[in-house]
């Protein structure tokens, strides 16, 4: 399983996000490794189809047709 936690710097809630998603991988007995994205400017957003800080994502394959005109908002 792949789980990415993307965020932006100083994003308030990525170190809860990420002990959240770590407290129900283990809850459930899932075994994942747990990947943490910073994404720092509009370019990486837009490639990677961020929505928000934080976004959690599991075994997500984006293509480039469905991501749309994503970004950071300022």
């Amino acid at each position: 399983m792949k789980v990415e936690v993307l965020y932006v710097a100083d994003c308030p809630t990525h170190p809860a996000a990420v002990k959240l998603v770590r407290h129900v991988l283990a809850a459930e007995g899932v075994e994942a490794e747990i990947h943490e994205v910073l994404v720092s400017d509009e370019e990486m957003a837009s490639e990677l189809g961020f929505c928000g800080s934080p976004t959690i994502r599991i075994n997500v394959e984006m293509s480039r047709e469905s991501r749309g005109t994503l970004g950071v908002s300022r």
